[in-house]
């Protein structure tokens, strides 16, 4: 989806391909790799992305720790986010 979005399509070819810089590539390439990475609560770089993601959706509210639950209020099935990211 987020293809669509961002990149101009070429002609209607039902499995369009795109027009990507050098460097547009490397970050669909480092996308691709991250997919495929599951959820570890025990490594810190995991925890950090969490983090992120709170502090990029609730700008001025500060999160009371990972396992929490304010998680709710981002629509997580509870209050630890993990049990979202499988």
């Amino acid at each position: 989806m987020w293809k669509h979005l961002c990149f101009k399509r070429r002609e209607s070819d039902p499995h369009p391909s795109f027009d990507l810089t050098p460097a547009q590539e490397e970050c669909l390439q480092s996308l691709h790799n991250r997919i495929d990475v599951a959820y570890d609560s025990s490594i810190p770089e995991h925890q950090e992305a969490l983090r992120a993601l709170w502090n990029a959706s609730f700008l001025e509210e500060e999160l009371c720790g990972l396992i929490s639950e304010q998680w709710k209020e981002m629509d997580c099935q509870g209050k630890d986010p993990s049990t979202d990211f499988r």
